[in-house]
Order: structure tokens, then sequence, then C-alpha cells
């Protein structure tokens, strides 16, 4: 198969992973699943925001984003929305966040958008799945991963729910790419975005740092030899 066909049967898969995570986020679990406030909420509700017992990841990162779009970095979205104090908070890793804060300043506030939004990272790792398959077996591999990646649970459910998750598996992917390129070539740019996506991926999920203890640095002792180099 040629690269381009190779592509484009790619962002096709990737399309398809889109248009699942899509309607299951507007037409199978929307976010109002539990009722106005004040009313009982069924079992399995999806109670993201609205109701005072959504005091959760997803509600925290809905509220920070629309906070940092608002011009309040950082503040505990909780403690803003109940008493107006501007308390700082690293509860959570920052670039999440702040993902969907440009989301909310470009005018996507609302708790759909932001789950769309996160929808999208779940089909930029589709694609990356793919090039990670071809690169390793040749094009039917990387066609067959990226097939699973889009249909697959444990990726799609992060983000309906809104979960970190949907960037840090992201970010995974593309070091896991990138790892693999350096291993190839080692080149001093390819380490260099190693380690950058490495640093990316653990402002999502603190511990990815351990990818530079566990990628990063045997790929670095086994590709150069003089210690001056290392």
């Amino acid at each position: 198969m040629t690269n381009k066909r190779f592509l484009l049967a790619l962002l096709a898969i990737a399309l398809v992973g889109l248009g699942l995570r899509w309607f299951w986020i507007l037409e199978v679990r929307p976010p109002d699943e539990c009722g106005p406030p004040g009313t009982e909420a069924p079992p399995g509700c999806l109670a993201i925001a609205g109701r005072p017992e959504a005091v959760n990841d997803p509600r925290y990162v809905h509220e920070l984003a629309n906070l940092l779009a608002d011009g309040k970095p950082f503040i505990d979205p909780f403690t803003y929305g109940s008493t107006g104090e501007e308390r700082p908070s690293a509860q959570k890793m920052p670039l999440f966040p702040v993902y969907l804060g440009v989301v909310s300043f470009l005018g996507g506030e609302s708790v759909d958008s932001h789950r769309l939004a996160a929808a999208l990272l779940g089909a930029a790792t589709v694609v990356v799945l793919g090039l990670v398959g071809r690169h390793l077996l040749g094009w039917r591999a990387g066609l067959i991963a990226a097939s699973i990646g889009a249909l697959y649970p444990n990726l799609w459910i992060n983000d309906f729910l809104l979960q970190v998750e949907s960037l840090a598996a992201l970010l995974i992917a593309l070091t896991i790419y990138a790892a693999y390129r350096y291993h190839d070539r080692p080149t001093p740019a390819r380490i260099v975005v190693l380690g950058v996506l490495i640093a990316l991926a653990s402002l999502t999920r603190a511990e990815s740092l351990l990818l530079y203890a566990f990628v990063a640095l045997p790929l670095i002792l086994g590709a150069v030899r003089r210690w001056r180099d290392r």
C-alpha cells in the first residue's frame, strides 16, 4: 500500500472513531441525565455539572478550564463557586485544563463542548497508534492498531467522562512513536522531541516522569557511546 493510501485509510478509521465518540457524547450519554438540582438522581447518571453532588474530576477540569478562559488561572473552582475565594490549587496536573481552557476561550464553555474537544484528542490517538503499528510491522498492522484504538472502550470512555487520560493517551502514543524513531536513527533532534513529549505527558499524568528513566535513558545509553555525549 502506498503511503498516501495508508494515510487516507488511517484518516477514515480515525473519523469513524471520532464519530463513535461524538455519537456517544451527544446521544447515548448526555451529561444532564441526572435531572435538575434538588431531585433524586437516577442510578448511573452522569453528573458533571449542574448538581451539588457533582464534585468530581470531570467537573473540576470543566470549571477550571472556564476560569482559565476568564483570566483566573489555577484556582480551586469548587471554593470559588461556593465562596468566591480565589484560592490557588494544584489538585490536577495543568495541561488538560489548559487545553480545555483554550476551547472555552474560543467560545466552547459547555460540558459538551469540552467533551467533544476531548474526543478530538481520542481521534488523534487513533492516528498515532496507526503510525506506530505501521512503523513496527507494516501497513496492515498499522490499520489494525488504529481500528482497535478507534473502538476500544478503555480509550473512548475517557472522552465522554472528561478525564485527563484523553490527553495522556495521545501523549503516551506520541512518546512511543518518537522513541522508536529515535531508536532507528538516534539524532539530537529526535531525543529532544522525545524529551519534550515526556515532559508534556508528565504535565498530564505525573507518573509519566518515569518514562525518562525507563524509556529515554536506556535509549540514550544504548545509542550514544561517549559519556560526554550522553
